[in-house]
């Protein structure tokens, strides 16, 4: 904390000093100071100070499941923040148990962070399934693809590529996701975002806009048209 002054402001940088001559005798600019009062000082750090545990510390970390055997994909209960609700509902086996369940579709985002738990970027999760009483989010590899996004799930150990490579949102080219493995399942890591992160870092689209159907195939469009002719 710097001196401070009769006014009640301080200059938490360093004090300010004039041009002074270097070594060769040539006039070294000083860069200027800005004199704030301790109020400001206090409230900026303590701003900062949350901005860092915001990013670094923002809460738990989950795993989120990249499911080639998933119809669609689906969200928890957990890190992921739901935006919107769609009035679709679809029946759904094997969500929870062995019982059949009717899930809304929905759309949700999270944060993707790294192993330090740095924020990397905001998933979106468009027309997906809400399941509320389960805490795991699966990624279907089928409906990731259906958007144009690449899923390499095959593991490095096998000479695959383990990750996910999505269209960049603000620069030329693509954003890859890094995958872990466990030796049972391929994931990635995730937590509940906050605003900072939210308006700071780019939002990857996984999943389209378009209402998503898996079991609207081809097969049962045509068994559909002769039953109807």
């Amino acid at each position: 904390m710097g001196r401070q002054k009769s006014d009640g402001r301080v200059n938490p940088i360093r004090k300010p000093v004039a041009n002074k001559r270097g070594r060769r005798g040539k006039f070294i600019k000083q860069e200027p100071t800005i004199s704030i009062t301790k109020k400001e000082y206090d409230k900026l750090k303590r701003y900062e100070n949350r901005k860092i545990n915001n990013i670094q510390f923002g809460g738990p970390t989950y795993c989120t499941i990249v499911d080639n055997g998933a119809q669609q994909s689906l969200v928890g209960n957990t890190d992921w923040v739901i935006s919107k609700w769609h009035n679709d509902k679809v029946a759904v086996s094997g969500a929870i148990g062995d019982k059949v369940d009717v899930l809304q579709v929905v759309d949700a985002y999270t944060t993707l962070v790294d192993e330090a738990g740095r924020g990397l970027a905001i998933l979106w999760l468009n027309q997906c399934l809400h399941c509320p009483e389960s805490s795991q989010t699966l990624l279907a590899e089928d409906q990731l693809e259906c958007n144009g996004v690449e899923v390499h799930s095959r593991a490095k150990v096998f000479n695959g590529r383990q990750c996910i490579y999505a269209r960049h949102p603000l620069k030329r080219g693509r954003f890859t996701i890094k995958l872990g493995w466990d030796k049972s399942s391929k994931f990635v890591l995730t937590r509940k975002p906050n605003k900072g992160e939210y308006k700071a870092l780019p939002h990857i689209h996984l999943t389209g806009d378009l209402a998503y159907k898996p079991g609207d195939t081809c097969a049962d469009r045509k068994v559909r048209n002769l039953v109807t002719a």
